[in-house]
């Protein structure tokens, strides 16, 4: 049996959606399963799921799924499950060809209710019963790497109103740089990136921090393995720290967490709606019972 499985999300909706997709591949052991959406992210879920092809949702792609063309791409699967908001006009057309059609909502838009939560209560109606119990992300075959930092910071986030203050993610590695060793992980998108990759409020920081700058998520998420402790806004970075099993901190302003707080084995979410007033010790005493007891080590760095 032939499936595919359409996820346009962003890497934080991907992670959220997790549970959901383990217990497809669960529901369906012998189905090749292909993925449609973002290969950047998509690739992550490679292992756990047995991928056995990843299509680009491309422009091309994405005008076939509102428009019904590209019919030969669609029909050559026995069953396609969409996460998606709105049925598609030409879903009879699928129908047609004897093609089973399923719709997940990705997320709730008026419900306080929690997307893994959400998404189970879809796919139970389908038949397909499982729990939430956390399943750290399938990392074997990811890129090896030698000693990392035990403290990870992600200043960014994808939209600045989700963004803790840059003067109070800098105050804070100031302080927990002489605690432990500490890695900042920023992106083409970060903002204001140069601060963190100089250490702008000590010209002596610099030379303790490690940037981990613009990496593959595959060689980002096995690092983040093995870090001690993460501490970043509501991203998909953030979602990441915590698919990979590790305590996460993550900091929450206009966003709700009773819906979008990230999925792991140890989470704990700081939140204020005025991100400004969550304060830097606040932040720092949440960071080190997980560093205390250790001494701080000279500086770790990344293996090839």
């Amino acid at each position: 049996m032939n499936l595919l499985i359409v996820h346009l999300g962003a890497l934080g909706d991907l992670l959220l959606s997790r549970p959901a997709l383990l217990a497809i591949r669960r529901s369906f052991p012998s189905a090749k399963i292909s993925l449609l959406g973002y290969p950047r992210i998509l690739c992550l879920l490679n292992k756990e799921l047995r991928i056995d092809n990843i299509y680009s949702a491309d422009g091309s792609f994405l005008i076939s799924l509102y428009t019904g063309k590209k019919i030969d791409f669609w029909k050559k699967f026995d069953q396609i499950i969409f996460f998606l908001h709105y049925r598609l006009e030409w879903e009879g057309a699928l129908k047609r060809l004897n093609i089973k059609v399923y719709f997940i909502k990705p997320f709730p838009k008026e419900e306080s209710i929690h997307v893994t939560v959400y998404q189970q209560q879809q796919l139970r109606s389908y038949g397909i019963e499982y729990n939430l119990d956390f399943i750290p992300l399938n990392l074997d075959n990811f890129h090896d790497i030698s000693k990392v930092p035990q403290i990870l910071i992600h200043p960014g986030s994808g939209s600045p109103e989700k963004n803790w203050p840059e003067e109070n993610f800098l105050s804070l590695i100031k302080d927990l740089s002489n605690m432990a060793d500490v890695g900042i992980i920023v992106g083409p998108a970060q903002w204001n990136r140069n601060n963190y990759s100089t250490g702008q409020t000590d010209k002596n920081m610099a030379e303790d921090i490690m940037v981990l700058d613009s990496l593959p998520l595959t060689k980002l998420a096995k690092i983040m393995s093995k870090a001690r402790v993460f501490i970043g806004n509501d991203s998909g970075i953030t979602h990441l720290a915590a698919a990979v099993g590790i305590p996460t901190i993550a900091l929450f302003g206009p966003t709700d967490p009773k819906v979008w707080s990230p999925w792991g084995r140890d989470v704990r979410v700081i939140r204020h709606e005025c991100l400004k007033k969550i304060t830097v010790s606040e932040v720092k005493a949440a960071v080190e019972p997980f560093v205390l007891d250790n001494l701080k080590t000279p500086h770790y760095y990344v293996g090839h």
